[in-house]
């Protein structure tokens, strides 16, 4: 008896937890914040590159739609800028319709459009197409 009396005056008395079954530890482990169970299927790597690439394909379609499509406004833009220009330096040669600019002007002219032009294709071709 005085084994027991002075076992439990120093060490403080331990209640035996009960067995644990499976079913248990199954539905402690689905109720944990820490660990939750999804019926979502595993990702598959194949799949998730396939998606990947996939997304590059598209991604590079859009860019060269986009880039067809600012080359083809920029042409455009140039092509009406040139013919605007080339009719003036008509008119100047000819003096058709009492058209008359100075010299220096006229050559101005010509001369920021022309450099224009250059600048715009410059800026198109290193732009919509780089050095990789």
């Amino acid at each position: 008896m005085t084994d027991k009396k002075e076992k439990t005056k120093n060490e403080p008395e331990v209640q035996e937890t009960p067995a644990l079954s499976f079913e248990s530890v199954a539905e402690l482990l689905k109720s944990s914040s820490e660990f939750s169970y999804s019926e979502q299927k595993p990702v598959r790597i194949k799949e998730e590159l396939a998606k990947r690439e996939k997304l590059k394909n598209v991604d590079l379609e859009q860019d060269i739609k986009l880039k067809k499509l600012t080359l083809k406004v920029l042409l455009w833009f140039l092509g009406i800028e040139s013919f605007i220009i080339f009719a003036f330096a008509f008119l100047q040669a000819t003096g058709w319709l009492g058209f008359v600019l100075e010299e220096w002007s006229f050559r101005l002219l010509v001369t920021a459009t022309i450099t224009q032009i250059y600048l715009m294709l410059r800026v198109a071709v290193e732009y919509l197409f780089p050095k990789k």
